[in-house]
């Protein structure tokens, strides 16, 4: 009966014991600030002095740092959401590496109402420098459906190399006109595109992705050409200068 006892405290310690321990590693987390500005979150599985770690990122990806890439290590311990008993969710940053944005937002002018939609994709060289291109549909007037198809390169980079921080993004290109005019051109030419924006990047508390909001004027050309019956002719160049307002996610 003492054994049986004895045997079921023995067991109740070691449960207890390995509770503990899954606790103390749900509740900390390993940092790794590295020189160029980058901060990665995870757990790191190996440290070898001299060469580097080897570590798995909140997002799942499994990554060997060299040494001198880094600029320090840090445990930080994780906030626990008490009332739902699970672990508080990581922040997704995107300082360096590939990046993938998603834009959609109004454009404005003095006398119309437009739309934007854009997706682009890139390399981030450090938190204040990427470079990117990218594709999108613009329309700066609802009411008379005037398409134009941008096709650009653009710059972009995070002041700080944390989540909520302020950024730039610079788009030049060619706009491509759509025959859609509610006027119906009888040849559209597109022209010059140049966007800058300035903005906040935020987390939503998610793994994968985060949100920016920011503000930003476009200036595109275009021209439309309207034929008549011979030689009428009319010829229409627009310069489309407008601010516009976008929400962006980006992965």
């Amino acid at each position: 009966m003492k054994a049986s006892i004895f045997i079921l405290f023995c067991l109740v310690g070691l449960n207890c014991q390995l509770i503990g321990q899954t606790q103390a590693k749900q509740a900390f987390q390993d940092v790794v600030y590295l020189k160029n500005g980058s901060v990665l979150k995870g757990h790191i599985s190996t440290y070898k002095l001299g060469e580097g770690i080897q570590m798995t990122t909140v997002t799942g990806f499994e990554m060997a740092i060299p040494d001198n890439l880094i600029d320090k290590v840090e445990q930080v311990e994780l906030r626990q959401n008490v009332k739902a008993g699970k672990e508080a969710k990581t922040e997704f940053l995107r300082n360096t590496g590939m990046y993938y944005t998603i834009e959609f937002g109004p454009t404005f002018n003095i006398s119309r109402l437009g739309m934007d939609m854009r997706f682009s994709s890139g390399y981030l060289f450090h938190h204040l420098l990427g470079l990117g291109a990218g594709f999108g549909y613009d329309n700066y007037g609802i009411d008379t459906y005037s398409p134009i198809f941008p096709v650009y390169g653009e710059i972009r980079g995070y002041i700080l190399p944390r989540s909520f921080t302020p950024f730039y993004n610079v788009k030049v290109g060619y706009g491509f006109a759509g025959n859609g005019r509610s006027d119906e051109a009888d040849r559209q030419v597109g022209g010059l595109f140049f966007h800058p924006q300035i903005g906040l990047r935020f987390s939503n508390g998610g793994r994968h992705v985060n949100c920016a909001l920011s503000a930003g004027l476009k200036w595109q050309k275009a021209t439309y050409t309207y034929i008549g019956n011979w030689p009428e002719q009319s010829i229409k160049d627009y310069q489309h200068l407008s601010s516009n307002l976008t929400f962006s996610l980006n992965f």
